[in-house]
């Protein structure tokens, strides 16, 4: 990994009590079926306009093992796995396991967090979301 920090390279196989993540293929890609849970404070808790939980899809078997020293948890799955990391050194670098963009249809506040990306590359201080 570019950062440092470890995968799970089959979270079913290796991460003991885990959930299912790996609906590739067998449901739509917005199929949402697991809760993530949103860490408070977190650059993505201003993103989202959730309280903690997010019914996210879940199309992985790999999943972060050891995080990276430069970067937080922001969100994890009820089996602990981390969902989300961000770098608190720098304005906007937030990382989601779950896949967004097959979201936006169904829930526009995905929407949010590529509207948020985009300002932050062009330099906005407070994006408009």
């Amino acid at each position: 990994m570019a950062l440092g920090g470890t995968l799970y390279e089959d979270i079913a196989t290796l991460m003991p009590n885990v959930v299912k993540h790996d609906y590739f293929g067998e449901f739509p890609s917005n199929y949402r079926p697991h809760t993530v849970s949103v860490q408070p404070g977190s650059k993505l808790a201003e993103v989202l306009p959730v309280m903690t939980d997010i019914q996210v899809n879940s199309l992985h078997h790999q999943g972060i093992r050891d995080l990276a020293p430069d970067l937080v948890p922001s969100a994890y799955a009820s089996d602990g796995l981390i969902e989300g990391v961000e770098a608190p050194s720098v304005p906007f670098m937030v990382g989601v396991q779950w896949h967004p963009e097959n979201l936006v249809q169904d829930d526009p506040s995905m929407l949010a967090l590529f509207q948020r990306f985009v300002a932050a590359a062009a330099g906005e201080v407070t994006p408009q979301i």
